[in-house]
């Protein structure tokens, strides 16, 4: 199994076309490994595979991440 990078530019209002792009790439076999920010994303090689990815934004503060989790 090889990695492949892609280079995609998503603005934060374009969450829902980001996450069809990486359900999109998983089913062509190229699963998410991580994202460089703000535009680099690493993929594995694989099977064709149905998953589903979901965006979710958080702040860092202590207080927030208490709440979050």
């Amino acid at each position: 199994m090889g990695t492949v990078r892609k280079i995609r530019w998503f603005w934060a209002w374009q969450d829902g076309d980001e996450e069809n792009w990486l359900n999109d790439m998983s089913a062509k076999g190229l699963h998410l490994l991580r994202v460089n920010f703000p535009c680099f994303y690493h993929f594995v090689e694989g099977e064709p595979s149905t998953y589903v990815y979901r965006l979710d934004f958080k702040s860092f503060s202590k207080k927030d991440m208490d709440e979050y989790v």
